[in-house]
């Protein structure tokens, strides 16, 4: 075999293993991570979405929302509490508006399965563990999927989805 096939059948094996990595990376972290580095994993309703702006000018992000959830069912370390507050950056503010392509966002009303974190700044308060990948919509007992990070598809039972997070858990 000619130096110039070689080349070129090394060329595009380093290209389908950089594909191959990206795609990894894309999936986000798998579902055994996220249900390992949550504190604590819930099915809740968004009852209240209050954003605020920060005065300070050290903080890099000047809009920071919090959410109240109803919780409905803890998959992980039941806290025997009924609302949870979950705090995120962004969100909308007096017409000012700040998405962060990382974060979660909630909409009220919403039902929806988290994976949360501590907060350490604040008591009483959670992160979403993975930011958009720790947090989906449930609609119609399905878990709405937009980052496939479950098994590559679009939407899971949601029964599905809590026995396989409970069988991590075990």
């Amino acid at each position: 075999m000619s130096r110039k096939k070689i080349r070129g059948i090394a060329f595009l094996i380093v290209m389908l293993l950089n594909v191959c990595v990206a795609f990894l990376f894309a999936q986000g972290p798998r579902l055994e991570e996220l249900v390992d580095s949550s504190y604590t994993i819930i099915v809740g309703t968004v009852e209240k979405k209050e954003s605020v702006k920060s005065k300070s000018p050290r903080t890099m992000v000047d809009i920071t929302t919090s959410v109240v959830l109803s919780v409905e069912e803890y998959l992980k370390r039941d806290m025997r509490i009924q609302e949870i507050t979950i705090s995120y950056s962004g969100g909308e503010w007096e017409g000012e508006r700040l998405n962060v392509e990382t974060e979660a966002r909630f909409v009220l009303g919403e039902r929806c399965l988290v994976f949360l974190s501590k907060d350490k700044r604040k008591r009483n308060v959670y992160l979403v563990t993975g930011g958009v990948n720790g947090k989906y919509a449930i609609e119609n007992g399905w878990v709405i999927n937009t980052s496939r990070i479950f098994y590559g598809v679009d939407k899971i039972p949601l029964d599905q989805l809590i026995a396989k997070i409970k069988e991590c858990i075990r």
